[in-house]
């Protein structure tokens, strides 16, 4: 039975994908871009980079990188706002905590893309493992954020879900490798998770994950959050492809290799570095 239900989401998805035909156009609503990425996924990162700049439809106000290495990377001195992951308050914390435990990382980065809220008011977090190959709408004209509809439904998170107070049951998932933040509606979901748990929100996820494992998925908690809270939002489809092999291919040629989707991902280093046909430095 609930192999059945699974492909009959998928399939009505998948439908809705195909006939969906975009709309969207500019908005006069501005928001920066919070790009979280480890050292070793920079030149990936540069086509994130390169791709938001060609198709994000909303005004960019500030690009900000935060990484692992003390040192910003050569190239992102022109345009972009380099932060050490270190400098933001919480994260050598959940260094010290999590040390032992092989999937800090995975826990790590989603506290980060929070940590955005200390930032901007208004941010959109992508994967630095998403190139985007159509124009993207995060806000409307209204502010009203965008989320992304995909196939991923997975029930581990729910546990978490309910330690936090959120109950929302969804047919489909958010997890989309981008997602539009509003700080207003982050510092309200702190304040629930730290009246809940009598605990400050970083400590929550990071004992959280150590007693209960890699169950965090923020997407997931953001999205089933503003729901929860009947806050006014827009759905579009992600269509996006994953690609579970080494590419060697710039913006425009992954673009003519896959016209259909809005966007792939590139799961695996890149064996030469393009970023807009021209290749980068190492």
């Amino acid at each position: 039975m609930h192999k059945l239900f699974f492909e009959f989401r998928h399939l009505i998805i998948r439908i809705w994908e195909i006939l969906y035909t975009s709309r969207d156009l500019k908005s006069s609503t501005k928001c920066d871009f919070w790009l979280v990425c480890h050292s070793k996924d920079w030149p990936t990162a540069r086509l994130t980079i390169a791709s938001i700049k060609k198709f994000s439809l909303n005004p960019i106000g500030k690009i900000y990188l935060v990484s692992d290495k003390p040192k910003a990377p050569v190239w992102s001195k022109k345009g972009i706002t380099y932060i050490y992951e270190l400098k933001i308050p919480g994260i050598a914390s959940v260094f010290r905590k999590m040390k032992e435990l092989s999937y800090r990382g995975w826990i790590l980065q989603q506290i980060l893309k929070y940590s955005g809220y200390r930032y901007s008011k208004k941010f959109v977090v992508i994967d630095c493992d998403t190139v985007l190959l159509k124009p993207h709408l995060f806000f409307t004209d209204a502010g009203c954020p965008i989320l992304r509809i995909s196939y991923e439904h997975s029930p581990f998170y729910q546990k978490l879900e309910r330690a936090i107070g959120i109950y929302f049951k969804s047919f489909v998932s958010f997890t989309a490798h981008m997602m539009p933040y509003e700080s207003r509606h982050i510092k309200s979901l702190i304040k629930q998770i730290e009246k809940k748990n009598k605990l400050d929100w970083i400590n929550f996820f990071t004992d959280f994950s150590i007693a209960n494992g890699m169950l965090m998925n923020e997407q997931e908690i953001y999205a089933k959050f503003l729901l929860s809270k009947k806050i006014d939002v827009k759905f579009r489809p992600w269509f996006n492809k994953s690609l579970n092999r080494d590419v060697d291919m710039s913006i425009e040629e992954l673009m003519l290799s896959y016209p259909k989707r809005n966007s792939v991902s590139l799961h695996k280093p890149l064996c030469k570095r393009w970023v807009l046909g021209m290749p980068t430095s190492k």
